[in-house]
């Protein structure tokens, strides 16, 4: 009675009224079919945990009778299962018979099951039925239950095989993750940084989805020599498929022993094989000693906690706040004060962290001066490695849309050759009179090697400038400020929107060049633009 002993068995007490009317039709054919009055009790108990932690139509789509059939199939494997699993709580993937195209998975309990699974099935394109939250946590028991139906039966053998790969990553990464805690917190213990020692206790404090940790010593005189036994996580396996990429990551430490920094962050160019699928955050923490310099990688995924804090109370970004305040006077609780404060909490964390100080200061100095100006501001930059390319566009309120944000999006992927689409974009809308866009682009295997980032910014400015903005400059451009401003007064407005769409500013210039020569000996003016292959403009 391996239910009844340590799971809650007043679990059906607290269903929703669909599910207990789900509930009671289930423990109706259950008395139908099953006259052992212990087994009907378990399975009621495992089936109130299905409908617990699952949408009220859980298995709406099978026959009461099946249903039954199911329950106890699934029972009596996880039985098996638990009689026979190992200390490891290696997973086991089976085939279901009581409903078609149904696979049953079981488990140790482990963290972000649900995400890899749900991901896993999400990437490879699977449909399965009604079964909305796929993963039944039995936690009494220590153990987890996938169950999944899908509608290719054609499927059912890559589904088996490459879920129980998945659930094998998972259970990997948990079995080490008091290793890479116990780790960590011994590695943080030794840094005098007391914001480097903040942000190595946030990770290990449920803020990062840690995968893995790795550590190097350095001398001289022996160069760099990676600690292998330290090694845990996606570090100690072969079986991620990401060993030679990862063990890459020595040569970002070989450019943190050139710059001399005690602390680098970059998003690394790997996909995460559980979890979620997006590119894993690297972060690197160096001490020091009189035998040599010690080097520790940490590699994982920010959490939402963690990303979504103000960037003004993260450890390391909090120093630089300071450091700006204090290197441009900006006095606690002044105007200019509470405007850094705002533009950095206004940064996702991945450009936070990878930017230098001198580039973040750069940047948020940029921010204020166009508070001043009103002039729109573009900042691109590469990360220290040219692995991403981070751009961020400061625009007047009134000029941005969805479609301005996707017209950027577009020219950073065009111009930087990036084969993936945009990693990560964070837009920020408030009260002030613009808005704050942040893109992340991928260029690690960019097409195009070389690119020119003040062409970039250009580009990206014009987008954001408005048709009647360009003509005025054109006109100061060619007749001098004063001139042209008051060409732009007496026919800016009177243009049309037909003409504005199929015209460039620059073709509106030679136009009111010829109507301004019109008069009385000078009737008739002829102004031509050349169309090549429909491109307006060429």
């Amino acid at each position: 009675k391996i239910m009844i002993s340590k799971s809650n068995t007043n679990i059906a007490d607290k269903l929703s009224l669909k599910a207990q009317d789900n509930y009671k039709r289930f423990q109706e054919e259950l008395e139908k079919q099953f006259s052992d009055q212990s087994l009907r009790e378990e399975l009621l108990i495992l089936y109130s945990n299905m409908l617990s932690r699952s949408a009220d139509n859980y298995l709406d789509y099978v026959s009461e009778e099946s249903k039954c059939n199911l329950v106890k199939e699934i029972y009596e494997k996880f039985l098996s299962y638990v009689s026979t699993a190992s200390k490891h709580g290696d997973p086991k993937v089976e085939d279901i018979s009581a409903v078609p195209n149904t696979v049953l998975a079981i488990l140790k309990d482990s963290s972000f099951i649900v995400a890899s699974v749900n991901e896993y099935l999400r990437v490879n394109r699977f449909l399965q039925p009604v079964i909305s939250h796929p993963v039944l946590t039995l936690e009494a028991l220590g153990y987890s239950l996938v169950i999944l139906t899908i509608k290719e039966q054609n499927r059912l053998s890559e589904l088996k095989s490459e879920m129980l790969a998945t659930l094998e990553k998972v259970r990997h990464v948990n079995s080490d993750f008091e290793l890479m805690v116990e780790t960590i917190n011994d590695f943080s213990s030794k840094l005098t940084n007391t914001e480097y020692q903040s942000l190595s206790s946030a990770l290990c404090s449920g803020e990062f989805v840690l995968l893995g940790t790795r550590e190097w010593k350095y001398q001289k005189k022996e160069g760099l020599v990676c600690l292998e036994s330290r090694n845990s996580g996606f570090f100690s396996s072969s079986q991620f498929g990401i060993t030679k990429q990862l063990r890459d990551i020595d040569y970002d430490v070989e450019h943190v022993i050139k710059t001399g920094k005690d602390f680098y962050y970059s998003k690394y160019p790997i996909l995460a094989p559980v979890y979620h699928s997006e590119f894993l955050d690297l972060i690197i923490f160096k001490f020091s000693n009189d035998e040599a310099d010690y080097f520790i990688a940490i590699i994982g995924i920010f959490g939402a906690k963690l990303s979504n804090q103000e960037a003004s109370d993260l450890p390391i970004i909090r120093q630089y706040a300071t450091k700006i305040f204090e290197d441009k006077g900006y006095g606690v609780g002044s105007y200019l004060y509470t405007q850094v404060t705002a533009i950095l909490n206004s940064l996702p964390l991945s450009i936070l962290y990878s930017l230098q100080y001198e580039e973040l200061k750069d940047f948020v100095i940029d921010q204020i001066d166009y508070e001043l100006s009103g002039e729109l501001v573009v900042k691109v930059a590469k990360d220290q490695l040219n692995r991403f390319v981070f751009a961020t566009v400061v625009c007047p309120s009134k000029k941005y849309s969805e479609a301005v944000r996707l017209r950027i999006q577009e020219v950073l992927v065009e111009r930087l050759g990036a084969v993936n689409d945009i990693l990560d974009y964070h837009l920020i809308v408030s009260d002030l009179p613009y808005v704050i866009v942040s893109f992340l682009v991928p260029i690690f295997n960019s097409l195009k090697s070389n690119f020119n980032i003040e062409e970039i910014q250009h580009e990206i400015r014009a987008i954001t400038v408005s048709w009647e903005e360009q003509l005025l400059q054109k006109l100061c451009e060619r007749h001098g400020k004063i001139e042209g401003q008051s060409i732009f007064n007496r026919f800016g407005g009177s243009i049309s929107p037909a003409y504005r769409a199929g015209h460039q500013p620059e073709d509106a210039v030679n136009d009111l060049e010829a109507i301004i020569k019109l008069g009385a000996s000078n009737p008739v003016a002829v102004s031509l633009n050349h169309f090549f292959d429909n491109q307006i403009g060429e």
